[in-house]
């Protein structure tokens, strides 16, 4: 069983925690954080920080999806979700923390980059926050001697169209599988939106005073009773596409896994036969046996996590670790007030060790 053996709080400014990337040996792990525009680079096993890129040499906006590979790491820097998002390459090992490369989709509706995957040269990215709530996953070439993203592979978009987001993206063990967790939004009636903003402006009232924070939702409370965004009704899960050596996905997925209850699978990620995917809303990360499990319904293992909300984890490479990412969000029922941070902070990365029972 994984157990809680440190967390490392966020010294800096409030901010999301997206992703989390081991490098392939397992020598060290990446974590994105992304109001603060910064990349830290921790010792996997000292769990000391090592590095830190950040502006104005890193070039950074909004720094979401990661991976690490042998000599780079990749950031999706997802700005304002106003234009595509671009894939920042940083050399490792180089005395600079600026980029070597800077690749943008050629896709230009597709907008936050939110994860990242690697087998061989392949690169896969899975894109949300479109107009219409649905995602896609583009496969590129990649060149880890140089840094360099190179050609559209290919693209699969179609299939998202009626059930969600794209989030987080793996390849199973040996690359002929792709897995995507999609999710969407819940629907919200009139009532129900003003009775979490009501709550929402109550709790910022009684912190102390008429502060700002309250005076800003309170000014919000109105408009966002009046001004609703009605998302359609769409699913949550996960999908799974096979994809080629030349990182051709197949034109359907070759399996759709539905979850029944509300949920917000952020992330997954794929380590031999272990799977570990994130549920942000229901505070909730599950572990699968991959080999045994195939349609993931049985977990051996669920994480529950208090407080912080869990958006990315990765499983080292030896399977001994899982490195968790944390938004420091307020939650009310199934609702995340994205820009309301939980008092005591929250934000922080949590890391958890496979220990005997």
């Amino acid at each position: 069983m994984y157990r809680l053996t440190k967390a490392i709080p966020n010294e800096g400014g409030p901010s999301r925690i997206p992703e989390v990337s081991f490098h392939p040996t397992g020598s060290m792990f990446a974590v994105t954080f992304q109001q603060n525009n910064e990349v830290r680079l921790f010792d996997a096993q000292s769990r000391s920080l090592t590095r830190v890129y950040k502006n104005p040499d890193a070039g950074l906006d909004g720094p979401h999806g990661l991976l690490v590979t042998d000599n780079h790491i990749i950031v999706g820097n997802v700005h304002k979700m106003d234009k595509p998002s671009q894939l920042a390459v940083y050399e490792i090992n180089a005395p600079s923390t600026g980029p070597v490369s800077i690749y943008e989709t050629p896709f230009k509706h597709l907008r936050e980059a939110h994860s990242l995957a690697i087998h061989d040269d392949t690169l896969v990215v899975s894109y949300c926050e479109k107009e219409d709530k649905t995602g896609a996953i583009v496969s590129y070439r990649f060149d880890d001697a140089t840094g360099k993203i190179t050609d559209v592979i290919d693209k699969q978009e179609s299939c998202f169209k009626g059930y969600g987001d794209a989030k987080g993206v793996t390849f199973n063990a040996d690359g002929t599988k792709v897995l995507v967790s999609f999710n969407s939004e819940k629907k919200k009636t009139t009532r129900e939106k003003r009775s979490i903003n009501y709550s929402h402006a109550k709790k910022a009232w009684n912190s102390g005073g008429v502060s700002d924070l309250a005076k800003e939702v309170l000014r919000k409370i109105s408009r966002k009773v009046i001004q609703q965004r009605h998302y359609p009704v769409l699913e949550n899960g996960i999908m799974i596409f096979s994809i080629n050596k030349n990182g051709e996905f197949s034109r359907h997925p070759v399996k759709l896994i539905l979850r029944k209850e509300f949920c917000r699978l952020e992330n997954i990620n794929c380590v031999d036969n272990i799977c570990v995917v994130t549920d942000l809303v229901n505070q909730r990360v599950y572990l699968y046996d991959i080999s045994v499990d195939e349609s993931l319904e049985e977990p051996i293992q669920i994480i529950h996590v208090k407080n912080a909300l869990p958006h990315g984890a990765k499983i080292s490479p030896d399977k001994k670790t899982i490195v968790l990412a944390n938004f420091g969000l307020e939650k009310t029922e199934d609702t995340i007030h994205w820009n309301l941070w939980r008092t005591p902070r929250e934000d922080k990365i949590a890391i958890y060790d496979l220990l005997e029972t």
